[in-house]
């Protein structure tokens, strides 16, 4: 996987975070997957065949075909497309590569949602940081405003604890759990 990630080119289009975002996420989950524990069922490249079945099966038949750039192409492609927004460049790289990255395992909207309780959590204890924001799994503004007011290694602390809280809830934490949790600690490589 790190090979074909080393040669391959990211398009200009996509900005300098998503690709370091995208390359990390990539790592994390992997070529080929197919584990019966899993609810995803198979995966290529962390697409699911359970919740992704078309793209799933796209990506999947380019990689049988040997076509392996343009499966990892279209994977990153699905990647920006279902879990990337452009909002994430405008809080602190750490906590937006953690929320893109979870947004991968759970969805983006719950990402966001699990965030800005996050945020909420703080302001109630700390009271200095701002007002409550709406926990609607919307990234924009308000949310961007409201991350950008608590410190960065404040939030990206609880942000993280209240992810691993929810891992340690999860049915499968006894199998998945370790990964889950070295995931979530894995430091973002900025280079």
């Amino acid at each position: 996987m790190e090979e074909l990630l080393l040669e391959f080119k990211f398009s200009e289009s996509y900005g300098k975070v998503f690709p370091l975002f995208a390359k990390q996420s990539l790592m994390n989950e992997g070529l080929l997957s197919n584990d019966p524990d899993d609810a995803g069922g198979a995966t290529i490249f962390g697409i699911s065949k359970v919740f992704w079945r078309k793209d799933y099966k796209i990506v999947k038949a380019l990689w049988d075909a040997g076509k392996y750039m343009e499966a990892l192409e279209y994977a990153v492609d699905f990647y920006y497309r279902n879990f990337y927004t452009t909002y994430l460049e405008r809080i602190p790289i750490d906590t937006a590569y953690r929320t893109f990255d979870f947004g991968i395992n759970a969805g983006l909207k719950k990402s966001v949602k699990f965030l800005q309780r996050t945020v909420n959590q703080i302001n109630k204890i700390e009271k200095s940081y701002g007002a409550k924001i709406y926990v609607d799994g919307v990234f924009g503004m308000q949310t961007v405003n409201a991350i950008n007011k608590v410190p960065s290694s404040l939030l990206l602390y609880n942000y993280k604890k209240r992810l691993e809280e929810y891992y340690r809830t999860r049915k499968k934490f006894w199998k998945f759990g370790k990964g889950w949790l070295k995931r979530l600690n894995r430091k973002l490589r900025k280079g």
